[in-house]
């Protein structure tokens, strides 16, 4: 947490702690997702934060962020709300309807603590948790109507756009650079392979399985050694007798190794045969070792110096996009190549290649 003004209300203020410890303690169960749920969990309190830092301006005598939560200081709040959501005309839409959920959840978490500790006041808390849900319900047209608007309008228009795609060019350039890349660090002997190699390979390997999946930026990134290890189990192979013979040689160019998804689902991820030496070098314990891995780390492309995380799909992507010098980086990414995917999978004719494409 930044040592600035707001960031020294979200260590001292109790309510805002407190939000945050339940917000922690429910959201660490997603063992693999520890680093997205630690920025998750300080994002929210600053978000919190910010909010009580205009509001406390506009009533100075305040001395606790559940001032914000009570309904008599509701206008207060709204103004607040808006304040820190608008910058010249422009609405902050996802950080606007951000906070309307956020809001909801902290009133909940208040209201369980009151109902816990059964202190003095605690009913007249848990009252007022209860009439904060139901005003900030019935100015919800009013409040935030405009950012659910953006947020669709967004998602509808915006990132559809053919000219977000990114173009076959630099994609082709991107690929090239990332398999020279690959094969030459994949051949490397392992006794000269250090912690700049290491994660050199690691970068490239993670971004080119994101690319090359069509995956959301984390996923490919949150594989366990132990998915790798045992990808042939998933594999029937009387199922695989069964395919013609142009199936069959998918199944020699590519491995398919499944991991934990979003609620209880799996997630596949197809890994092209340019990538399977990269993946036995980087779950090798002695390179692993020698790269400053931790040996607690179990993710397959993990961050360096003892973490016990995994590292980020996103400057995975960006810092390979910037090693290949590729023009119009700023439209490649998991989200832009989604969609491009997408758009292939459902051209009308077959064959069809759009020039955008």
């Amino acid at each position: 947490m930044h040592c600035d003004a707001v960031g020294k209300i979200c260590k001292s203020d109790t309510t805002i702690l407190m939000v945050g410890k339940h917000l922690w303690r429910k959201e660490k169960t997603k063992v693999s997702k520890l680093g997205e749920v630690r920025k998750s969990c300080r994002a929210s309190m600053r978000n919190l934060g910010n909010l009580y830092f205009d509001f406390k301006s506009n009533m100075p005598d305040s001395q606790d962020s559940s001032d914000m939560f009570l309904r008599e200081n509701f206008k207060c709040l709204s103004e607040s709300i808006i304040n820190i959501t608008t910058k010249d005309s422009d609405v902050k839409y996802g950080l606007k309807n951000s906070l309307y959920y956020l809001l909801i959840r902290a009133a909940h978490i208040q209201e369980g603590e009151a109902l816990t500790l059964r202190g003095v006041g605690a009913d007249s808390k848990v009252a007022d948790m209860k009439h904060f849900r139901t005003i900030l319900k019935h100015h919800e047209n009013s409040l935030f109507s405009d950012s659910k608007y953006l947020i669709n309008q967004s998602r509808q228009e915006r990132l559809r756009l053919p000219a977000r795609s990114p173009d076959d060019e630099s994609l082709q350039k991107l690929r090239q650079y990332t398999l020279k890349n690959i094969e030459t660090l994949s051949s490397t002997p392992v006794e000269s392979f250090g912690k700049r190699e290491y994660v050199k390979l690691r970068n490239l390997t993670c971004s080119r399985l994101t690319l090359f999946n069509a995956r959301r930026g984390g996923e490919p990134a949150r594989l366990k050694i132990k998915d790798w290890v045992e990808r042939k189990k998933w594999i029937d192979g009387r199922s695989i007798e069964k395919l013609d013979e142009k199936e069959k040689a998918m199944f020699d160019k590519l491995e398919v190794v499944f991991a934990s998804g979003k609620g209880n689902h799996l997630v596949s991820t197809l890994v092209p045969s340019d990538c399977v030496a990269a993946m036995a070098m980087l779950s090798e314990p002695s390179v692993r070792q020698a790269a400053s891995v931790s040996p607690s780390n179990e993710f397959l492309f993990p961050s360096s110096n003892n973490s016990g995380e995994h590292c980020s799909g996103w400057n995975a992507i960006n810092t390979v996009l910037k090693a290949a010098n590729v023009q119009c980086a700023a439209k490649i990414n998991a989200t832009n190549q989604r969609g491009r995917i997408s758009t292939l999978y459902a051209a009308p004719i077959k064959g069809l290649r759009l020039c955008w494409l």
